[in-house]
């Protein structure tokens, strides 16, 4: 039977919107997924794009990749995606170390950018939110980490993935 998702819409966040001090950084396509499932995705020259390339093409069914990550410090991080694609909606599931995130059954729903970077600079950040739309967070310890972006439904560039420590009060 086909699976049933929640859709939660992600938050769109100003276009100027950058990696800050104490970020973690994942840049799919340097040095790339580290695990991946489906033929179509590969790298490509984009317009403003990180070092001029993106990880192009997350398009097909059960098509998936995986990026590690280090995190320096026990903490609360929320996740931040600047990514660019002509269809009107990008669903993806999303997944830290096998735990569904932000929370289970979630289908994560971005807006197009109306581009694929191809002769401007179409790309958009969202940040991953909770149920109440406000951005979600995760409790991640020190060390080693794996992220899952699983393609649902349309085609998508994508250019960074960004945790961010939350502020402690």
């Amino acid at each position: 039977a086909p699976r049933t998702y929640r859709t939660i819409d992600a938050l769109p966040l100003p276009k100027d919107t950058k990696p800050a001090e104490g970020d973690i950084v994942i840049d799919p396509d340097a040095p790339g997924p580290t695990e991946a499932h489906g033929q179509k995705a590969k790298v490509m020259d984009k317009v403003a794009a990180t070092g001029g390339k993106a990880y192009c093409c997350i398009d097909g069914p059960i098509q998936w990749a995986e990026w590690q990550f280090t995190v320096p410090a026990d903490g609360s991080y929320q996740l931040f995606v600047r990514g660019a694609s002509e269809h009107e909606t990008i669903d993806r599931e999303i997944q830290i170390d096998a735990t569904p995130f932000p929370i289970p059954d979630a289908m994560v729903r971005m807006q197009g950018t109306g581009g694929w970077c191809r002769a401007q600079d179409d790309w958009a950040w969202n940040a991953i939110a909770n149920p109440e739309g406000i951005p979600a967070s995760i409790s991640l310890k020190k060390g080693p980490h794996t992220l899952r972006w699983n393609y649902i439904n349309g085609s998508q560039n994508l250019d960074l993935l960004v945790l961010r420590p939350v502020p402690q009060p």
